[in-house]
């Protein structure tokens, strides 16, 4: 029987020494890590191109006519809560004229008809190289911007067709 009673001790402590590796192979240790994404402020135009405003036919014989005028509407879209300021330069500028441009006669450079440009269809509010339109962005949807032009003056000028071309600029 001794050999009964030494067989069952050493099956008990066999027992006994695997419980404690099995608890010991149980300890975890663990750590951690971040994953990160930073979010930059971006502005870009919608899509489609942005239609010519049209001021239609004006008689040039009536001096100082003001009454053509038109607008085109441009969309931005913005990273959300990013400010930023829209700037419009005619590329034929009047001197000292923020908002202000000149049409230049098709056939002939020297021939121009003033204009003026405006956030506003009451032609209130100038909308120009200095004088922007500034925004922040509530989401990073399509906003849309009219721009309003009126002619300003139409002096002794030959008939023709006129134009001029206006840069939008969007600051971030």
């Amino acid at each position: 029987m001794t050999f009964q009673r030494f067989a069952f001790s050493l099956i008990v402590a066999a027992t006994a020494a695997l419980s404690m590796a099995s608890a010991q192979a149980a300890t975890t240790v663990s750590s951690n890590f971040n994953v990160n994404l930073k979010v930059v402020p971006k502005c870009v135009f919608g899509t489609g191109t942005i239609a010519n405003i049209d001021l239609g036919s004006a008689d040039a014989s009536t001096s100082g006519l003001t009454t053509n005028a038109g607008s085109t509407t441009f969309n931005i879209q913005c990273t959300k809560r990013t400010a930023y300021t829209i700037n419009l330069s005619p590329t034929n500028t009047v001197a000292g004229a923020d908002n202000t441009g000149k049409l230049n006669a098709s056939n002939d450079a020297t021939q121009q008809v003033d204009y003026a440009l405006f956030s506003d269809a009451a032609y209130k509010n100038a909308w120009g190289k200095t004088t922007g339109v500034s925004d922040t962005a509530t989401s990073s949807a399509l906003k849309a911007y009219t721009v309003y032009a009126r002619v300003t003056s139409v002096g002794d000028v030959i008939q023709d067709n006129y134009s001029d071309k206006v840069t939008i600029t969007v600051t971030y």
